[in-house]
């Protein structure tokens, strides 16, 4: 947080010298992630796991619960067995995902670190079909070298039947009792 204060330090001296903020200025309050409930209030509790994310630790997904419903956010990761468990009988899972071509031969080194710390559709079909979410959603797309969201849906159905979408800013989705889950389009 001390590293977003100075990235931004520019930004908030500008502001607080404005009239519409003069003289409220800020505190920063900050909390340190662990497993476990990170929020409760109104019915809805939302719990962070950690998840597999290479060189960076810890990292988290999120469940949110509210009055029966479940919709799980995996965070960056890797194929992640903890995820799976958090996962399981999800209503909404979205998820992260990152690929290139598969007819591809040659990848950078950089773009070969990215893809290993992210995961695959391939990856993600595994983790779709063990943790049965009633929709899975991607979000998060690292799409490199012209990989499609069209390839990206075909590779992950090879090993996944589910209902399955890919997400796009601000995309609503309604998690309902009697009809699933629907994607607002």
């Amino acid at each position: 947080m001390h590293h977003l204060q100075e990235a931004y330090s520019a930004d908030v001296t500008a502001m607080t010298g404005a009239d519409y903020i003069q003289g409220a200025g800020y505190q920063l309050l900050s909390e340190e992630l662990a497993e476990g409930v990170v929020y409760q209030r109104n019915g809805v509790t939302v719990s962070a796991f950690l998840v597999e994310h290479v060189n960076i630790t810890p990292a988290y997904g999120f469940k949110v619960e509210y009055d029966g419903r479940v919709v799980v956010l995996s965070g960056d990761t890797t194929y992640c067995e903890n995820l799976i468990k958090h996962a399981e009988g999800a209503d909404l899972l979205i998820h992260e995902v990152a690929m290139v071509p598969e007819n591809l031969t040659e990848i950078s080194e950089h773009i070969r670190g990215v893809l290993g710390w992210h995961t695959t559709p391939e990856q993600a079909a595994k983790i779709f079909t063990r943790a049965k979410p009633k929709l899975a959603v991607y979000t998060h797309l690292a799409l490199f070298l012209g990989a499609t969201e069209e390839e990206l849906i075909n590779r992950t159905q090879r090993n996944y039947a589910g209902a399955l979408e890919v997400g796009y800013d601000l995309a609503r989705f309604e998690v309902g009792r009697e009809r699933g889950v629907l994607l607002q389009r």
